[in-house]
């Protein structure tokens, strides 16, 4: 068998391939003419090293952020995915989760991201909103004696023992008026 052989009924067969290590690795074809021709052919293989597994995204969010009742939210604020195959991933992100800045709470947003070959990665997210510091008005604490003793010829002062606090005006007791 020569490269001018008539190769209309050629067979190839692969004897052996060494397949078990990285970088060049020999490999022995055998060429079966119909006729009785045959040849073996010797050379090399590069066998690339092995594709790593899919690694799953790197998502990165806040564990718990505070604000005050009406500040804006912002889920994606600080938050960010990569991937070591896909690369950029943040624009992918998908989050859940409801947060009212209205009203003081604790909300929970989940977070997750898929890359191109279906690994995911997750994570969860504790906002706080808190009141604005604002100190609510509570009603001042009147105190008035349920009974009053008077002796016959003393004079009635409707005020005494009258008392009137407040927690965030102090004592109101001059403001106090009887009808």
């Amino acid at each position: 068998l020569n490269m001018t052989s008539n190769f209309t009924e050629l067979r190839l067969a692969c004897l052996k391939v060494a397949t078990n290590k990285y970088g060049a690795n020999s490999i022995e074809v055998e060429a079966v003419q119909k006729a009785f021709d045959a040849a073996k052919i010797k050379g090399t293989v590069k066998n690339n090293e092995k594709t790593a597994e899919n690694q799953i995204p790197e998502l990165t969010v806040p564990f718990t952020i505070t604000l005050r009742v009406g500040d804006t939210f912002d889920p994606m604020s600080n938050v960010k995915a990569v991937d070591k195959e896909d690369g950029e991933l943040t624009n992918k992100v998908k989050h859940k989760g409801n947060v009212d800045t209205s009203k003081p709470g604790t909300y929970i947003v989940d977070y997750s991201v898929v890359d191109s070959q279906g690994g995911n990665a997750t994570a969860t997210q504790t906002v706080i909103v808190e009141g604005n510091g604002e100190t609510l008005d509570l009603k001042p604490t009147l105190t008035v004696p349920t009974a009053t003793t008077i002796h016959v010829g003393d004079s009635f002062d409707p005020m005494a023992k009258v008392l009137a606090i407040d927690k965030e005006d102090g004592d109101l007791t001059s403001k106090v008026k009887v009808d």
